[in-house]
């Protein structure tokens, strides 16, 4: 079972909590500890305060653990989620992270936070792109999700900062609606 809605204010914290240590274990072997931190300011201000955190849509993924332990399995656990944010151009918005859990990966909960932030965007009514920043060679299971899901890659280059992975890329991808 697989549950999605999407997050109230009051959820900002537990939001923050699961995502962001996912991001830094993605870099861990790229970066010192102190400087992800301050990265994380820059790299997902919608999470960082209330204000920012209500601007942006974001959504929450409740699937069934499944663990092997009788007791807790069945129960319904955060196994993901995914933030939509406004951008200067009220015609675009920005998928700011997407993040499944790695216990609950390969069953669809990627793909149906990605459709959950579609369907938002097309709802808007005034939206017309949906873009994301990824990293290929490091997030090609990502970069293969989006690529299936109808994104386009709108531009890349080679992914220089702090990186010991000299194939890996910047991608900036695109949904046109």
């Amino acid at each position: 079972m697989l549950s999605i809605r999407t997050a109230e204010l009051s959820e900002r914290q537990m939001v923050q909590d699961f995502h962001i240590p996912l991001h830094l274990a993605l870099f861990a072997d790229t970066r010192e500890l102190e400087q992800q931190t301050n990265d994380i300011a820059q790299d997902f201000p919608s999470l960082l305060d209330d204000v920012s955190f209500a601007a942006g849509t974001h959504f929450l993924a409740f699937a069934q653990e499944t663990t092997g332990d009788e007791e807790r399995d069945g129960r319904l656990v955060l196994a993901g989620v995914a933030g939509v944010t406004p951008n200067v151009r009220p015609e675009l918005r920005m998928l700011e992270y997407l993040s499944v859990s790695p216990l609950a990966r390969k069953r669809g909960i990627g793909a149906a936070l990605l459709q959950a932030a579609l369907t938002h965007c097309k709802s808007q009514g005034t939206v017309r792109e949906l873009r994301l920043y990824t990293v290929a060679g490091r997030m090609d299971a990502a970069l293969r999700l989006y690529t299936r899901s109808g994104f386009r890659i709108l531009s890349s280059s080679t992914y220089t900062a702090n990186t010991c992975d000299e194939h890996a890329r910047s991608v900036i991808m695109t949904y046109e609606m």
